[in-house]
């Protein structure tokens, strides 16, 4: 027997009195048995129809689940797009670092160093402002500092939030610096 395009072959038992088959190529259909070749025939119908409902079924679901799954990165995607952080967001962001920093720095002894202080974080903006680069790669922005030549990454904004370097990392640097440590030191006297 055929029947869209799968195909059973009845057998007979004498002792069972029944007609009994599989269906070729779908194991996932049981025997079929009936008492007769046109209830047969109608079992065989029944379970290649089943059969083939259950899988446009689950071809649906997967498809639900991919459009899903597409879609949510297209979400995400324009989110990213529209938060992306501009220089000024990575800005302060580095220069809220070099604040703590000139904080740690003054320590606060005397109202010199603090004064020392407020006019660092003062003139460190200008400072920052000239020597940060920030590449805006539309879903994501990386600042850099750029001196004397030499490049190095200090910031990186996404979802409109700019994470930057630590402060013990930025202190390294500027140490490395021997201008910006200049600075530092001439600032605190």
């Amino acid at each position: 027997m055929k029947y869209r395009d799968h195909y059973c072959m009845p057998k007979y038992s004498d002792g069972d009195k029944c007609y009994y088959g599989n269906v070729e190529g779908i194991p996932e259909i049981p025997m079929i048995e009936a008492g007769s070749i046109d209830d047969f025939e109608r079992l065989f119908h029944q379970a290649v129809d089943d059969y083939l409902d259950g899988r446009r079924a689950a071809g649906k679901k997967a498809g639900k689940g991919c459009l899903f799954a597409v879609l949510a990165l297209i979400g995400i995607l324009i989110a990213m797009v529209l938060t992306c952080p501009k220089k000024d967001q990575h800005v302060d962001a580095v220069l809220e670092k070099i604040s703590y920093l000139i904080s740690d720095t003054a320590g606060a002894e005397n109202d010199s160093q603090v004064l020392g202080a407020m006019l660092g974080n003062a003139i460190a903006k200008p400072l920052v402002k000239t020597y940060l680069t920030v590449d805006d790669y539309v879903l994501f922005s990386v600042g850099h500092f750029v001196y004397n030549g030499e490049e190095s990454t200090a910031s990186l904004g996404v979802f409109g939030h700019v994470f930057t370097v630590t402060r013990k990392e930025l202190k390294r640097r500027l140490e490395q610096d021997g201008d910006a440590q200049e600075f530092l030191n001439n600032l605190f006297k």
